[in-house]
């Protein structure tokens, strides 16, 4: 098996024994902050797939993340075409999205939020404030799932493995 499989495994197909509650996925241009967030993210009991911009879609198909950390670099280009992308993709549609931006004005704010983002965090990111939206954000997916399911619905956020 070559590097680029391997790397592609490593990303894309999450062993069968992942609790899919718990995968990540991180979609960030930038390595430092992304190496930090994977670690705090992996240190706090959670699986981490990292993709970059043009696989996110993908990986966000094929790894059925609980919930997508996604830095806005440039959040008129790339950024909200992406969010609007994975809320337009019927495995993604309900995941929660945590946008990550540097930018902090309202136009900024009211665009991601246009686009689909769930919940916005301004950079630099301290990783408990990380944490926190994170695990705010799974408890009401997942109880909106159990309120789902005992009205007999079928649930979007839960993944097929």
């Amino acid at each position: 098996m070559s590097h680029q499989d391997e790397q592609e495994q490593r990303v894309y197909r999450p062993s069968a024994s992942i609790d899919y509650a718990r995968v990540l996925l991180i979609v960030e241009a930038e390595e430092r902050p992304r190496n930090l967030h994977q670690s705090v993210l992996e240190q706090a009991g959670y699986e981490v797939i990292v993709a970059p911009y043009e696989e996110a879609g993908a990986a966000s198909r094929t790894s059925g993340p609980a919930l997508i950390i996604l830095q806005l670099v440039d959040p008129a280009v790339s950024g909200l075409s992406l969010v609007r992308e994975l809320r337009t993709q019927a495995d993604t549609r309900g995941t929660p999205v945590i946008a990550l931006t540097r930018f902090d004005d309202a136009y900024t704010r009211e665009q991601i939020v246009r686009a689909g983002a769930t919940a916005i965090l301004i950079e630099p990111v301290k990783p408990p404030m990380l944490l926190r939206q994170l695990r705010r954000l799974l408890s009401r997916t997942i109880m909106g799932a159990d309120s789902a399911a005992a009205r007999g619905e079928k649930l979007m956020v839960t993944p097929v493995p």
